[in-house]
């Protein structure tokens, strides 16, 4: 039986900002904007990085861009088998990773 391949597509940081505060986390239960250390998120985002590649996953980092600056940080990890294969919506199936 051959080994699981264990990988993970991350963001790089190089572009995080909190813009507009589309996402929930973004904002308080009142719904004011929340401050984001940038600084201290970039040094979680490569103490994370480090953390997986000791646990033996492969990481491939995605290139920053500036239109994209919530790429960094995705909240719903996973995977989804036959990308490609024409399938209804309504039968895909979205598996949440579990990478450690």
């Amino acid at each position: 039986m051959s080994e699981q391949r264990r990988l993970v597509l991350m963001g790089d940081p190089a572009h995080f900002s909190v813009k507009g505060g589309a996402n929930p986390h973004t904002r308080t239960r009142w719904g004011r904007r929340r401050s984001v250390d940038r600084e201290r998120a970039i040094q979680q985002w490569q103490r994370l990085r480090a953390t997986l590649l000791d646990h033996g996953v492969e990481v491939l980092v995605v290139p920053a861009d500036p239109q994209q600056p919530g790429l960094v940080y995705p909240a719903n990890a996973g995977f989804m088998q036959d990308v490609d294969r024409e399938q209804p919506l309504s039968e895909r199936r979205f598996y949440l990773a579990n990478l450690l």
